[in-house]
């Protein structure tokens, strides 16, 4: 059989099925965001994502200063899932012999900055040569209390932070010719560098020289919108929040720890592969099924303003890392208090059995799990 007859879970758990059952001081390990192992005092937290050029990201997307601190907020995305606080680091990188010493400077200058602001200490990695660029990062945390995947119960209210689909929606602006450079957002064809639809450097093959000079040298010409031929419109700025989700996750760590410190999550995980097939793993490995109601998903009005359609990215769109979570009713007033502090949407309920649903103006439809699989392209 092909792994692309395979889901993600389905080979995970092939994988898993030939290790030996897990020790004593291992409390959660394959199937949840990050393991949970038993120390002297704390519960350590490990975790570990890959990120693959032209799988996960292309190079002409964003600076590599944007992955560099993207390629962090993953793994600590995963800790913020099982309510840890990450402390140590270890980066991985295969590099292809042609690649600029300029991008991995750039890189390591977007993955110390993360690496400073969340107060984590990379203790080690390794180098090695590759045909494309590869990243892995293992990050090592603690915890007091922490929330698995499989905690959930029938009658538990569902809860989200933040809005659904925009990283998803800005993928697909960047896959349309948009990049980002310098923190502004453009469309590019070709060598040209375009801005509503002109080329704001003039036409030939000078214009990209040209436009990386501007870009270089007239920052804050740029920033202070002296010129008016080249001011962003409200629609531009819809289109770089939404480019912004995709390139510059940030981990939910306080609230994570809030959810798990207070006992108020049942089951928690981030928001990586989409709302549907994320909200399925939750079910999957609390044995329960879901309701979600449609009026009650939040809708950003970027999508509102750019997709007569926006509910495939908000379903189904992955990689928006925020924290889907489960609360029990006796804990569901104080998570309602916070809701407007930590951008907190209640979205629905689990129920017995299996399966989940959309209830949408009095219909209930089934709602089947899509997002992101890493051998179905």
């Amino acid at each position: 059989m092909k792994l692309s007859r395979l889901s993600e879970s389905e080979l995970i758990s092939a994988l898993r099925k030939d290790f030996p059952p897990l020790q004593r001081k291992i409390l959660f390990g394959i199937g949840d965001d990050a393991a949970v192992l038993k120390a002297e005092r704390d519960l350590l937290v490990v975790t570990k994502d890959l990120l693959i050029e032209s799988t996960h990201f292309k190079r002409e997307f964003g600076s590599a200063y944007l992955l560099g601190r993207k390629s962090l907020a993953v793994n600590l995305s995963d800790v913020a899932a099982m309510g840890g606080r990450p402390l140590y680091c270890l980066l991985g990188l295969g590099l292809p012999r042609s690649l600029p010493t300029t991008w991995v400077e750039d890189f390591m200058a977007g993955f110390k900055s993360l690496c400073q602001e969340e107060k984590v200490s990379l203790i080690g990695g390794d180098l090695s040569r590759s045909a494309k660029i590869v990243i892995s990062v293992t990050v090592i945390g603690k915890a007091r209390k922490f929330v698995p995947r499989s905690g959930a119960r029938p009658g538990d209210s569902i809860w989200i932070s933040g809005y659904p689909g925009l990283a998803a929606a800005g993928l697909y602006f960047l896959k349309k010719g948009y990049f980002s450079e310098k923190g502004k957002y453009f469309l590019r064809r070709g060598k040209n560098f375009l801005w509503q639809g002109k080329d704001i450097f003039g036409q030939g093959k000078d214009s990209q020289r040209r436009g990386k000079d501007f870009l270089e040298k007239e920052k804050n010409f740029i920033d202070k919108g002296k010129n008016d031929t080249i001011k962003v419109p409200s629609r531009a700025d819809s289109v770089a929040l939404l480019i912004k989700a995709f390139l510059e996750p940030e981990p939910r760590l306080r609230l994570g720890r809030w959810l798990a410190e207070e006992g108020l999550a049942t089951a928690m995980i981030d928001l990586s592969d989409g709302l549907s097939i994320d909200l399925h793993h939750i079910c999957e490995e609390s044995n329960v099924g879901a309701e979600i109601e449609v009026a009650k998903i939040p809708v950003h009005p970027a999508l509102r303003s750019n997709f007569r359609n926006p509910w495939p990215f908000i379903l189904h769109g992955g990689e928006d890392y925020e924290l889907l979570f489960t609360v029990s009713p006796s804990k569901r007033k104080k998570v309602i208090e916070a809701s407007r502090r930590y951008q907190l949407h209640e979205i629905g309920r689990m129920i017995a059995g299996q399966g989940m649903w959309l209830l949408d103006g009095g219909r209930r439809r089934p709602l089947k799990p899509a997002g992101f699989t890493h051998f179905h392209l």
